[in-house]
């Protein structure tokens, strides 16, 4: 696949690491030459510098023929923005990390308005995995499907607890 990662903070690397050692393809955009030669040099990217949100910017990047676009600069409105150009210009999978509680109620809207396939907030992610895990505080495995209306606990039974 041939994906785009428009940020390369520590997050932006992170999933850029975890996508070139499956083997796609990735392109990433920052705005900082440092940043861009330190990724260079770390993986085996391509580097584009520039502003993510840019039209211009995507197309250098790439985005005509991508698979996917994931945004996770530090501010919620250029990923926003960066995840709306893409869906734009035909990416057909994008991805925006946002991470302000004024935009946490309103995630589906934001999706459904900008055609975002997918919001992350990552806060609230981490909130809701830890009141899941304390429903079931023994279970060794909490499984969700469906969208998260069925989830499947799997428990470590000991001999003695017959």
């Amino acid at each position: 696949m041939n994906i785009i990662v428009a940020g390369a903070g520590k997050v932006g690397l992170t999933v850029a690491e975890h996508l070139t050692a499956e083997h796609h393809n990735v392109t990433i955009i920052d705005i900082s030459d440092n940043i861009l030669s330190r990724a260079s040099n770390q993986l085996d990217v391509m580097c584009i510098k520039g502003n993510c949100s840019s039209r211009d910017t995507l197309l250098e990047a790439g985005a005509a023929n991508a698979d996917a676009v994931i945004a996770a600069t530090s501010s919620d409105e250029i990923n926003l923005l960066c995840c709306h150009c893409a869906h734009r210009l035909g990416v057909a999978f994008t991805v925006a990390r946002v991470r302000s509680a004024e935009y946490a109620g309103v995630l589906e809207n934001l999706k459904a308005d900008l055609g975002i396939s997918m919001l992350i907030n990552p806060e609230l992610a981490t909130a809701v995995e830890i009141s899941r895990l304390l429903r079931f505080p023994n279970a060794a495995n909490i499984d969700t499907f469906a969208r998260g209306r069925v989830e499947i606990v799997s428990f470590h039974i000991q001999k003695d607890d017959f």
